[in-house]
């Protein structure tokens, strides 16, 4: 008895995981061959040039077979967050990282309750997003009070637009060798002197 409902057990697992990785890809961003030269440098900087406080939440918008937030951990305990456009991707990150937390990205909505994070990453070229105004304002809808937005773009092009649009200001900005770097913050954690 006891070993037909763990065997019940594995059997609906097993048939919710497929499910998950067989969903269609959602049109989130654009991939591109470039793509994969620019994530390298804007991790280098997130995991060298930025220190995360200990068993923050850090949503990763964007997968990278697991790489980025797996970096981060081990310099410091997170809890970490992936959502992207499409399960096969995840897949590897899923078996590699399993203690991260893994969910299907939707064209406009992350699926996550109000103000949930500390932190938030979008590890795709900003310019790749199809609806970057609706994912500037989810992820500033995800973060916490004081919370920061980590994003990149290609040096030549600009989100400032789409982002103060969203109530969202530039704390800093850090050019490198061929992608801009932008940390976000919202209006109403500025700090006016």
């Amino acid at each position: 008895m006891k070993e037909e409902k763990i065997q019940d057990k594995l059997r609906r697992k097993w048939r919710e995981r497929n499910a998950f990785f067989n969903q269609p890809n959602q049109k989130v961003y654009r991939l591109q061959a470039v793509h994969y030269l620019l994530i390298h440098q804007f991790e280098q900087w997130l995991i060298h040039h930025h220190s995360f406080t200990a068993m923050s939440k850090i949503i990763c918008v964007g997968c990278h077979h697991g790489r980025l937030l797996s970096e981060i951990d081990q310099n410091m305990v997170i809890k970490g967050y992936y959502v992207d456009q499409s399960p096969a991707l995840m897949q590897t990150a899923i078996h590699l990282y399993p203690h991260f937390s893994y969910k299907f990205l939707q064209p406009q909505v992350i699926p996550y309750k109000n103000k949930k994070f500390h932190y938030a990453i979008v590890a795709v070229p900003f310019h790749t997003l199809f609806h970057q105004s609706e994912i500037v304002a989810e992820l500033k809808r995800v973060l916490k009070k004081n919370g920061m937005i980590y994003l990149y773009d290609r040096n030549r092009l600009s989100p400032a637009e789409v982002i103060e649009s969203n109530g969202l200001y530039i704390a800093g900005r850090h050019h490198l060798k061929f992608i801009t770097i932008y940390e976000l913050k919202a209006l109403e954690d500025k700090k006016f002197v």
